[in-house]
């Protein structure tokens, strides 16, 4: 069961109740097997501004296959240049690389609700969320779910969403 890949698809509750409660654009770093189809699905059939990046060259030629008018998929050769200094409804993150906490601390501003994945406690300082996490007004973790998955915001208090 450990090498099952659908086991990597814990985030996929937390994820679709965003979709699901919010209209406007949507960011994902690090594009992956289960996250990249609906948000893909979600906004093109809301017609809703989607922007994917991967700096891992598999995994951005998988996501390409979803690219279309209303969802961008973008190669990162510098996660520190990528422009995403702008509003979004909904992000997630979830690259291969430990800035994650980072990257969610560069877009707390811009983001309502951030999903960030793999927040299990021994991948907590792996990833930087052991700092980025308690710098939120309001974060939620879904602990039941392996990997963990964990919402963050400042802009909404979570215990006021209805996630689970």
């Amino acid at each position: 069961m450990v090498n099952d890949p659908t086991r990597y698809g814990s985030h996929l509750p937390l994820l679709l109740r965003l979709l699901s409660i919010t209209d406007s654009d949507v960011l994902e770093l690090g594009t992956g097997f289960f996250s990249t189809p609906i948000i893909n699905a979600a906004c093109e059939l809301n017609k809703r501004r989607a922007d994917s990046y991967d700096s891992n060259e598999k995994y951005y030629n998988i996501a390409k296959w979803y690219e279309g008018e209303c969802h961008k998929v973008h190669f990162v050769e510098d996660w520190d240049n990528i422009p995403i200094e702008k509003k979004w409804d909904v992000a997630m993150i979830d690259h291969l690389d430990p800035r994650r906490g980072g990257d969610a601390l560069r877009i707390a501003n811009y983001a309502t609700f951030i999903v960030l994945h793999d927040t299990c406690p021994k991948n907590m300082h792996k990833f930087g969320y052991d700092t980025a996490i308690p710098k939120f007004k309001y974060h939620y973790r879904l602990s039941h779910k392996r990997p963990n998955t964990s919402v963050v915001s400042n802009f909404v208090d979570l215990s006021t969403v209805n996630l689970w």
